[in-house]
């Protein structure tokens, strides 16, 4: 009797952890796929010095929200976009005297998208989306006709400063040569703004 009972509350027990260990691999969502298309118009830097002189905008900044915009013909993607909301931290440069300032948000246009129907992002020339609630230090111009800004060379001028991590594409997706200029100037940024 002794043994029909220890064996039923074992089976039991192996049930129950059975049951928590497939809904917790069912909870758990997949990592997204990535998705990266080619950009004829993306401007390469070699260093941040090029990048700082192109921009007209350098903050550091945490990024709040975004919302993705994406395009789709039929089936097919046919543009993607996000648009960031991003608390400026600290000015570095601000070219025109925009009204821009600690602790205030400002609208940032992301080349990517994450579209949660199909558990993906998409970004051009490699671009990986900010992470909400993480510092960037951002080089960024202003487009005059929507007023938000956007990051100046794409995989550029975005430079993750909370970790080690490089942030472009899934490294398979961008050029050599971008990997080395983006570590490089990565580095760079990270030594002269932190």
């Amino acid at each position: 009797m002794k043994k029909r009972t220890l064996f039923g509350i074992i089976t039991g027990l192996l049930v129950i952890v059975a049951a928590f260990s497939f809904q917790s691999k069912e909870g758990a969502k997949a990592a997204p796929n990535f998705y990266a298309s080619e950009s004829k118009i993306l401007k390469e830097y070699n260093d941040v010095s090029e990048l700082e002189k192109d921009s007209e905008l350098i903050i550091k900044g945490k990024k709040l929200t975004e919302t993705p915009y994406i395009t789709r013909d039929g089936d097919m993607v046919s543009g993607f976009y996000s648009i960031s909301d991003v608390e400026v931290k600290k000015v570095f440069k601000n070219a025109n005297n925009e009204k821009v300032s600690k602790d205030i948000t400002i609208k940032v246009l992301e080349n990517g998208a994450y579209d949660e129907k199909t558990n993906t992002v998409f970004g051009s020339a490699g671009y990986q989306l900010m992470k909400k609630n993480q510092n960037y230090v951002l080089f960024l111009k202003k487009d005059s006709a929507t007023g938000r800004y956007f990051v100046k060379g794409a995989v550029f001028g975005k430079v993750a400063i909370d970790s080690q991590d490089i942030e472009y594409g899934d490294k398979g997706h961008v050029k050599q040569y971008m990997k080395e200029n983006v570590e490089k100037i990565t580095k760079e940024v990270k030594k002269k703004y932190q």
